[in-house]
């Protein structure tokens, strides 16, 4: 059975400052505190729902998506990543 990589949102270890609000929040447990900073301890129960995203107060987890548009002349699929803020 192919597995599906798991996607967990990016935290920037340079802005978090381990406040515990994202864990106190997660719906699905998949957040911890590990050395004062965040962890996914549990990655595979994220389901990506951006609530950890919209409560850090530092703004130090982010949610990245890729958005594939519609095949390009020649059937190739043009691919780009971007994150919310853009």
């Amino acid at each position: 059975m192919n597995r599906v990589p798991i996607v967990l949102p990016v935290v920037d270890e340079n802005i978090c400052t381990g406040c515990g609000e994202c864990v106190e929040r997660c719906p699905s447990h998949a957040v911890s505190i590990v050395g004062g900073r965040v962890h996914f301890s549990a990655g595979e129960q994220c389901t990506y729902c951006g609530v950890c995203e919209d409560v850090c107060p530092e703004g130090a987890v982010s949610l990245y998506f890729e958005v594939v548009i519609a095949p390009a002349a020649g059937g190739q699929e043009s691919l780009q990543t971007i994150s919310e803020e853009s």
